[in-house]
């Protein structure tokens, strides 16, 4: 900003110097340095200080006298160029007034929230009643693609119903989902669960089509799933001695103001105040030992049990078996499974071996099912979910929950 920028004559930086003195917190002395520098001259500071008075002198004169119209229109370029950079000054000082207000709200927006989720009735849950696990087993379970607050039906070509969605239904496959859980976990001998959230927790609104299936506000969405998350997991904690609750970051949940396109603002994701909140709520129920909330995540290696488990959304995977090699070599550790939502069916593919362990993908099915998206893709699959049995060995088996 105190340099000599390019095409600017001495004149026009001597000008703009002087004139944004002030602006610039310099003192006259150092304005002759700084010019100095620029000629080679070695001028004292009076010199400026009374070549810039004889100008503004000059050009008030002008304005009073009216005179030569050839020099007024010289002196009010010069005029307009000073005036240009004042308003520079003027617009970086409101930026970062702004930036200070913005920091401000939403510290206030933080504390505001807190303040409510402390209103909030605490969740009130038995203590875990099972044996230590002996057998060195983790569960770990899918949450793919619930997109809360949407509601429709796809009908078939006679139109009977092929798919019904709500959130009263969400709600139902979630509870029925950790039913299936705990059944499984008592068969198994297990009491520690892993469930990984691989994104598009609620339905957002990336397209203007959405609101013919949006039953209400995205914030509002985002709000109600937050608890009800949070009241699921606290339920589940009564038949687990410990729940690590893992997010990603899905495209639903972008916040796309103005038109910006997928991606741009990847870190602005409610995602991440669906997981805040669900810790907090933890937190004001003195169940954050039973049930350990981690950040969400645009992408995260889980290591269960020694297998390395890379979770994230999968909206921008190309080819799955080259992502693997991909993130082993970006994050400097094998990747022994990867596992993505997004696509709302189940695939899966074993790609080679290292140990006891497969190296292989998973796209696991959606808690939804169908929606308007996958029929135009013709991609169609019953809701679902994974749920997953690890061992020091790698891959025990697994459940594919149809729900």
């Amino acid at each position: 900003m105190l340099n000599r920028k390019k095409k600017e004559s001495i004149v026009d930086y001597k000008l703009r110097i002087c004139e944004n003195k002030d602006a610039y917190d310099l003192t006259w002395e150092e304005v002759a340095d700084l010019i100095n520098q620029e000629t080679g001259d070695t001028a004292g500071e009076s010199k400026y200080r009374k070549w810039f008075k004889d100008f503004s002198d000059g050009l008030n004169y002008a304005h009073e006298n009216d005179a030569d119209e050839t020099l007024l229109t010289k002196l009010a370029i010069k005029e307009n160029r000073i005036r240009k950079q004042q308003v520079k000054l003027s617009t970086m000082k409101n930026e970062y007034n702004k930036w200070t207000r913005e920091n401000t709200r939403h510290e206030m927006i933080a504390d505001a929230i807190l303040e409510g989720i402390e209103s909030l009735p605490k969740i009130k849950v038995d203590k875990f009643k099972g044996k230590k696990n002996k057998d060195e087993k983790v569960m770990t379970l899918d949450l793919a693609d619930m997109h809360f607050g949407r509601e429709g039906v796809i009908h078939g070509l006679k139109g009977e119903v092929l798919a019904e969605y709500s959130n009263k239904i969400l709600i139902e496959r979630l509870y029925s989902l950790a039913n299936e859980a705990v059944t499984i976990a008592e068969k198994e001998n297990i009491t520690d669960l892993v469930v990984f959230n691989l994104g598009d927790s609620i339905d957002g609104l990336l397209r203007l089509t959405q609101l013919n299936t949006l039953s209400m506000g995205v914030i509002d969405s985002v709000m109600e799933l937050s608890e009800v998350l949070a009241q699921w997991l606290a339920a589940l904690s009564q038949h687990f001695e410990t729940i690590n609750y893992h997010s990603v970051l899905g495209n639903h949940a972008e916040m796309r103001i103005g038109g910006i396109k997928s991606g741009e603002l990847k870190d602005e994701n409610l995602e991440k105040i669906i997981s805040w909140f669900i810790k907090e709520r933890m937190k004001s129920s003195g169940l954050e030992k039973r049930v350990i909330v981690h950040d969400a995540q645009f992408i995260e290696v889980v290591d269960v049990l020694g297998t390395n488990i890379c979770i994230t959304h999968g909206q921008n995977e190309r080819n799955l078996e080259n992502s693997i090699k991909d993130y082993s070599m970006i994050y400097g550790e094998q990747i022994h499974m990867l596992k993505t939502g997004h696509l709302h069916h189940l695939n899966n593919r074993t790609i080679g071996m290292i140990g006891e362990r497969n190296i292989e993908y998973v796209q696991s099915p959606s808690i939804c099912g169908i929606d308007e998206y996958s029929m135009k893709l013709k991609k169609t699959a019953n809701a679902g979910s994974l749920i997953t049995i690890f061992t020091p060995k790698g891959k025990y088996c697994t459940y594919e929950i149809i729900l």
